[in-house]
């Protein structure tokens, strides 16, 4: 039997992460008292698509790990990957910005969000690819 140890880690505190952005969605909603879209509103627009953003990435990199993991990438690889994956899903709902007036700094940060997770797409495929050529 396979032991996995290192892929659970990551997807606990990713649901952690959705649990939070689902939060401030449901707070915001609440305040607002709209159930379905936006009602127009910037904060729960941002809300939502913060939320929405991680569920886009999330799937396919967890899923990435985990085969990682049973194809039998070193513990060092595979923190390295799960760290990253997360400091760049942390990094992109503070980066996320409402228009093109906000500091350089944040669009710094949602740049290198966005970016270090398509690197994350490459290294994992190429890594997994691997195993089989």
């Amino acid at each position: 039997m396979i032991d996995i140890e290192i892929t659970p880690l990551y997807v606990a505190v990713t649901a952690l992460l959705m649990f939070v952005l689902a939060q401030l969605i449901g707070a915001r909603r609440w305040t607002l008292r709209a159930g379905i879209g936006d009602a127009g509103d910037l904060k729960l627009a941002l809300a939502i698509r913060r939320f929405g953003n991680l569920i886009e990435h999330a799937p396919i990199l967890l899923v990435i790990l985990f085969f990682l993991e049973v194809k039998g990438a070193s513990d060092v690889f595979l923190h390295s990957f799960g760290i990253a994956f997360l400091l760049f899903r942390i990094m992109h709902p503070i980066g996320l910005f409402k228009d093109i007036t906000v500091p350089t700094s944040q669009k710094v940060v949602r740049l290198i969000a966005v970016m270090g997770t398509y690197a994350l797409y490459l290294v994992g495929a190429i890594k997994l690819l691997s195993y089989y050529i």
